[in-house]
């Protein structure tokens, strides 16, 4: 997918995936990330800021929790739920409450 990490062509590839994106595949941590992450040998630094943070962020956990990411990140993002349109019949009920509360 990106070729040899430890080139310079490999690392622009991973950068501009990552500057669009959180993780490797899907909206959680995976296993995709933790074989790029294992790939990277070492932070590359600034030159790659889009990789310098995602080897920062899959530094911080352990051996363990690596091992248990699931194998995609396909999981549904968490998003705020929609809000529902009130019918007109609602509508008019909470305007009758509110002028009745204020009259």
């Amino acid at each position: 997918m990106f070729g040899d990490l430890t080139s310079k062509a490999g690392l622009e590839a991973l950068n501009h995936h990552l500057s669009k994106k959180t993780f490797i595949d899907g909206w959680t941590a995976s296993q995709a990330d933790v074989s790029v992450y294992r790939a990277l040998l070492r932070n590359p630094g600034s030159e790659y800021p889009h990789v310098s943070r995602f080897y920062r962020q899959f530094s911080t956990y352990s051996d363990g929790e690596l091992r248990n990411l699931p194998e995609t990140g396909n999981q549904t993002p968490i998003t705020q739920p929609e809000k529902k349109q009130k019918t007109e019949k609602e509508q008019k009920v909470q305007e009758k409450e509110t002028t009745t509360t204020t009259t």
